[in-house]
């Protein structure tokens, strides 16, 4: 678990000095399985606002619970603003069957599209003196 809240660290990463800072409104992340082809198959996992972000998925393996760490992505997409973002990624499970050892990969494509609104502005020493 992050030692801060994740919605503070989202707003700390979508502040860039570049550009104005925006807050991020709404998200939708899918997870979908790549065929041999590297064509997207079926929805995997689907996440979406309301609610904070997750920082993890976590999906069903053969033996055992797989995570897919979100935070990367994260970072990339609120440090840029991004609307929309899709990448390749990929699961490990080692099993043991018959003695022995076999690797499982599963490969994935991850889509985040994301909504911002601007930041409110921060409150002014005026104002804090005024109330």
């Amino acid at each position: 678990m992050p030692s801060k809240p994740l919605s503070r660290f989202l707003k700390l990463l979508s502040t860039n000095r570049k550009k104005q800072p925006l807050t991020l409104q709404h998200y939708d992340l899918r997870l979908y399985n790549l065929g041999s082809d590297n064509q997207r198959g079926a929805l995997k996992a689907h996440e979406h606002s309301p609610g904070e972000p997750p920082q993890t998925l976590t999906l069903d393996g053969f033996s055992r619970s797989l995570c897919i760490d979100l935070s990367p992505y994260w970072a990339e997409i609120l440090q840029n603003q991004l609307e929309h973002y899709q990448a390749h990624t990929a699961t490990y499970e080692t099993i043991v069957k018959f003695g022995e050892a076999l690797q499982l990969i599963n490969e994935y494509e991850i889509v985040f599209d994301l909504k911002y609104s601007p930041a409110p502005p921060a409150p002014s020493a005026a104002s804090a003196d005024a109330h």
